[in-house]
């Protein structure tokens, strides 16, 4: 149990909007750019904000 997601303890609505398309947009566009730290701190940011929603 310690190793579910916390995506699965959220609920149908909360992990669905959390999913949504919109939300991985600004992941894509850092990944286009070719600038590996500004990837890699954008999919941190998103992934914070991803937990904060869920647990919210």
């Amino acid at each position: 149990m310690a190793d579910t997601p916390i995506i699965m303890f959220a609920g149908q609505d909360k992990g669905v909007k959390n999913m949504s398309v919109d939300r991985h947009y600004d992941i894509v566009a850092a990944i286009e750019t070719g600038d590996a730290s500004l990837a890699r701190t954008t999919s941190r940011e998103h992934m914070d904000t991803a937990a904060a929603n869920l647990v919210a």
